[in-house]
């Protein structure tokens, strides 16, 4: 094999016989790659030499007999933890094709595992190769065949990382020109030239001068006028401006969350420069296309547009589309793939068509990476096993392309099974009270968005849907309108950071003419209120206890429902409390998805408003009782016009062990001023009990006897006040890091900040029963409220309240779930 190096254009091209390249590129059934054994995310897999060639290898494996026995030793020889089956289906490729590799897609492609096995049949010996997470070789043990002995190498050595070889002719418009294998399927099998306006194109091609149809191609789709909304005018004059984020994105130093990298002159796509996994997913969704987009429309620089097609283009050079499904690899995870094709891929390749620097060859090199997506999408979706965001997100790309890009002639093919399947994913997971089933509200949101594009593109190119479909997306909105905070913020349950729904609410008002929505989205100034203030929603178990929809409303959210199927927290019978205007007991975050302490925290049961047990938390995330509305406890409900009542009850146990203790929570709202928490822990024997008030990280929190308050005399301020009870005490405490994580926000994701937390602790035999008064006051107020009376017992709590001269009797009977309520 002869290889010819040429740099161009800040990258590494290499010159190979063009029948290559074209399986390469595209991932053509002529692409052999076969997957000889796997299971989950593991997998064996071999093939014919461009399969091989597509791995950054030179030499030609040849097939050769070595048996598994052999195969094993080498293997254990290299510290490899491979599976006899995994051994087998080595041995198996080697005695196939020369050659095979252990290919593993962790959460983390930084940690990823691979080893390669292949022959050397000249020298009649096997190689056997650990490579480490940069693909670089670990340890390497050869073996002579038949039966010699076997050397190790401890090598360590950087190696070429796992990606297409750029097969070229000096340059991309030359390549795609000279490859006869791509331009017969292009032009035969992925776009339809009977289409009106494709007529030069197919004159061209019969002609057999394709760099004639190549350009006529070109012209055809800058003469498009639909998807409209892509479509920009030439830019009029050309010009030296310069725009700073289109400037950082041709540096290629570059930040997502925190975290900045240079990323050198040729961007490595499917190499971690981080061990926070989200920075590469980011990265492959192609943002920052939209961003020289932007820079090059306000400011007619072609740099923007050249630095635009020299990116996608090797992209794609470099990324081929793989046979089989690649979960977690970033740049075909399905995540990414949807995301790509039904918002940032269309909306650059139209916005680019006004750029001389976009050429005819490069255009058709995208056109094919785009049917390439589409191919992928169809025959690889997400979630087969377990449906979840990445399934709504495949189904939108996979509906929304062939609208996009009706001329490749599986469109309709696509168009059809893409909206089938989007169908099908919002009847399943979204729930009756319109949740959708991970039960996180960013994921939510991130869901709705996806079903908005799919069900819009429906609408404006007369896609006939299903009429109840329309029914099950509105009540989306309702699930938003229902959950948000004073502010306009959702609660920000299981995975989720804080993010206003403003827009959503009063894009539904209009959307599907709800006066009850524009009220609330304008804050009473249009439309009619709600039916309620207060709400339980069913099918998720979320309890809203408010007083009204102003600013200042007092906003309680009660999570007494499922875990979700994704995202999960083990936060059972948490809240979040607003009043005022201020933010006081709120969820933490997600932190990154780095699997560290942080994450563990923010996962866990300690870092929310609910109760630990011995020092344990809740283990629900795999309890098919948590996870299944129609199998979890679900909340009581009650409300009037007085107060509500909503209770919640969790009985999967604490702790790896599940240690066998009930915590069932009874939260009263006295309308319209404070709430009332009633901790009942039912169970044997004696336990440490520690309820927990996880504050915003802006507030300072002071402990006075059994009250935690808040203290600024400009600001809405919060009291919780405990009922006075043998042994309880009170700890408030901020960035704790040792022994155990206490007193953080982590919704940064990138960073962890300090935040009071009021713990409440007491060692009892159970059962045992706790009563705490929540009472916020409005900047300037001070609270004066007090429990002046309780008395508890295993059925009753009866208490008094006391505040601004006015005294409440409440007697609440936690068997019968009744509350009994008196003004003096």
């Amino acid at each position: 094999m002869f290889f010819h190096y040429y740099k161009r254009q800040r990258r590494i091209a290499v010159f190979l016989p063009s029948f290559v390249c074209a399986f390469v590129l595209f991932a053509l059934p002529a692409w052999n790659a076969e997957i000889l054994w796997q299971d989950g995310p593991d997998r064996v897999v071999s093939g014919d030499w461009a399969a091989w060639t597509t791995r950054g290898l030179s030499g030609i494996p040849s097939k050769t007999e070595i048996g598994d026995q052999a195969v094993r030793d080498c293997v254990d020889k290299i510290d490899a933890e491979l599976t006899e089956d995994a051994v087998a289906a080595l041995g198996k490729g080697i005695r196939l094709y020369g050659w095979a590799q252990f290919e593993r897609e962790p959460e983390r492609v930084a940690r990823r595992f691979k080893v390669r096995a292949y022959a050397s049949p000249d020298e009649k010996k096997v190689s056997i190769e650990r490579l480490h997470s940069h693909d670089g070789i670990d340890t390497r043990a050869v073996i002579s065949l038949p039966g010699g002995p076997i050397q190790i190498e401890n090598l360590n050595e950087p190696h070429s990382s796992d990606s297409t070889v750029m097969a070229t002719l000096l340059s991309v418009e030359n390549f795609v020109v000279s490859q006869e294998h791509y331009q017969k399927q292009f032009f035969e099998s992925m776009i339809n030239l009977d289409l009106p306006g494709m007529e030069p194109v197919r004159a061209a091609y019969e002609k057999g001068d394709r760099a004639l149809a190549v350009y006529e191609l070109a012209e055809f789709y800058r003469r498009k006028t639909e998807p409209a909304r892509f479509i920009h005018k030439p830019v009029a004059q050309s010009t030296e401006n310069t725009n700073p984020a289109g400037e950082t994105v041709c540096t290629h130093v570059l930040s997502y969350r925190g975290e900045t990298f240079d990323l050198g002159p040729v961007i490595q796509w499917n190499r971690h420069p981080s061990d926070n996994a989200e920075w590469l997913w980011w990265l492959n969704r192609h943002g920052i296309f939209h961003t020289l987009l932007g820079a090059y429309l306000n400011t007619g620089n072609e740099k923007y547009a050249r630095e635009y097609v020299a990116l996608i283009t090797d992209w794609i050079v470099n990324n081929p589309a793989p046979p089989y499904t690649l979960t977690r690899v970033a740049t075909w995870r399905n995540l990414e793939v949807g995301g790509r094709v039904s918002d940032t891929w269309p909306a650059t390749f139209y916005g680019f068509l006004c750029s001389p620097s976009f050429s005819p060859q490069a255009i058709q090199l995208v056109l094919g990476s785009l049917w390439s997506h589409g191919d992928y999408l169809y025959h690889h979706p997400a979630g087969l096993r377990r449906p979840s965001n990445w399934s709504v997100v495949d189904s939108t790309g996979l509906a929304a392309l062939p609208i996009f890009f009706p001329e490749f002639k599986d469109s309709d093919l696509w168009r059809k099974e893409g909206y089938e399947r989007l169908a099908y994913q919002l009847q399943l997971q979204v729930l009756p009270d319109g949740a959708q089933w991970e039960l996180s509200t960013s994921y939510h949101c991130m869901c709705l968005n996806r079903f908005k594009v799919g069900l819009d593109l429906a609408r404006d190119y007369n896609v006939k849907l299903p009429d109840d479909l329309n029914k099950r997306f509105e009540s989306m909105y309702d699930f938003l309108m229902w959950t948000v905070k004073p502010n306009f913020d959702y609660p920000a349950l299981s995975d989720s950071s804080p993010s206003s729904v403003q827009g959503f609410i009063r894009e539904a008002a209009h959307r599907f003419d709800r006066a009850d929505m524009q009220y609330v989205a304008t804050r009473g100034k249009e439309g009619q209120p709600p039916e309620t203030t207060s709400k339980l929603l069913e099918s998720s178990g979320l309890g809203i206890l408010r007083s009204g929809w102003d600013a200042n409303a007092l906003y309680l959210c009660f999570d007494a429902g499922p875990v979700g199927t994704n995202h999960q927290h083990d936060d059972k019978l948490a809240i979040i409390l607003s009043a005022y205007g201020k933010n006081f007991l709120v969820d933490v975050g997600p932190s990154s998805y780095r699997k560290d302490k942080w994450r563990w925290h923010a996962i866990s049961t300690a870092a929310h408003s609910t109760v630990l047990i011995d020092g344990l938390g809740q283990e629900r995330i795999e309890n098919k009782q948590e996870l299944i509305p129609s199998e979890t406890e679900m909340p009581f409900w009650e409300s009037n016009d007085r107060y509500d009542y909503a209770v919640g009850r969790y009985s999967c146990g604490y702790g790896l062990d599940k240690i066998p203790v009930v915590h069932e929570r009874h939260v009263v709202f006295r309308k319209p001023e404070y709430w009332i928490v009633v901790d009942r822990i039912l169970g044997e024997g004696e336990h440490k009990i520690e309820s927990r008030f996880q504050f915003a990280d802006d507030l300072e929190v002071h402990a006075d006897g059994l009250k935690a308050a808040t203290s600024g005399s400009d600001q809405p301020n919060l009291s919780i006040e405990a009922a006075p009870l043998d042994g309880l005490k009170l700890d408030v405490v901020k960035g704790q890091a040792e022994p155990v994580l206490r007193g953080w926000i982590l919704t940064d994701r990138s960073k962890q900040i300090p935040a009071p937390l009021a713990s409440y602790t007491i060692h009892s035999e159970l059962p045992q029963t706790i009563v705490y008064l929540l009472y916020p006051s409005p900047a300037g107020e001070n609270a004066g409220a007090m429990i002046s009376e309780c008395n508890v017992d295993d059925e009753t709590v009866q208490m008094k309240i006391t505040r601004k001269g006015i005294t409440d009797t409440l007697r609440l009977s936690l068997q019968d779930k009744t509350v009994e309520l008196q003004e003096n």
